[in-house]
């Protein structure tokens, strides 16, 4: 899981959003005590751990957000059809 995801990109830090971030307190030793056990290199189990400004509403914030991502070409269509041959 998380242990295998940062020893192959070594990242700079994971955060915790949604339902997750509500009960960080609780699942944050455990998450700890797996990634020191399972990190190639002490350094590697170290990462920051952070909460999400957003929380509990991060999803549905960037769910709201992704149409105002989309392309003008899109025509605002979440999955646009693939242009025609020829």
């Amino acid at each position: 899981g998380l242990a295998c995801i940062n020893n192959v990109l070594d990242l700079d830090a994971v955060i915790f959003t949604g339902g997750v971030a509500n009960s960080f307190a609780r699942v944050q030793p455990r998450l700890r005590e797996a990634l020191k056990a399972r990190a190639f290199a002490p350094p590697l189990a170290e990462i920051p751990f952070e909460i999400s400004k957003l929380g509990e509403h991060a999803g549905v914030i960037g769910a709201a957000h992704l149409p105002t991502e989309r392309a003008p070409r899109d025509s605002g269509r979440l999955f646009p059809a693939p242009p025609l041959p020829g």
